[in-house]
């Protein structure tokens, strides 16, 4: 889920550094930032503000990779584990990756009705189909069996 972010690192919380998630969970976060930052930043304390729903979270950078890039400016992707929440972040976390409309895709399935008559043409129309299917067979077998008198001439 991409997210606008509003990064503060620990060594000047007065300016801002922005940035897009790519992934983002209730552990940490990878985030591609539109700047480069230098690989020093490893280990450094950072605070991650999610603007949509204004949630502060503090955490650590672990992982900084730069992403160079010749059609476009470079971007640097950097991976933060976060601190531990309070019980109030971490329901509003959780609330914002989970409970927010349209975040789970529901699969199409077919109405109550519509399973319902699948349900009974599985269970119902093979035996009678299979009863049908049996007597032509044995229909079958016994014309070619025992073939009919008045197609061949008696001696």
């Amino acid at each position: 889920m991409q997210q606008t972010v509003e990064l503060h690192l620990a060594w000047d919380q007065s300016a801002a550094v922005w940035g897009t998630t790519t992934h983002l969970s209730e552990g940490g976060a990878v985030v591609q930032l539109h700047q480069a930052l230098p690989t020093s930043a490893v280990n450094v304390e950072v605070t991650l503000r999610l603007l949509e729903v204004g949630i502060n979270l503090a955490g650590t950078i672990v992982d900084i990779t730069p992403q160079p890039s010749a059609s476009t400016p470079p971007t640097t992707l950097i991976t933060i584990q976060f601190a531990p929440l309070s019980l109030d972040t971490y329901r509003q976390l959780i609330r914002f990756l989970f409970c927010e409309p349209n975040r789970w895709q529901w699969p199409q399935a077919p109405s109550e009705l519509k399973t319902l008559g699948l349900l009974l043409k599985t269970i119902v129309w093979p035996p009678i189909l299979q009863r049908h299917l049996s007597r032509q067979r044995r229909d079958r077998r016994r014309n070619w069996s025992q073939p009919a008198s008045s197609q061949f001439p008696s001696p």
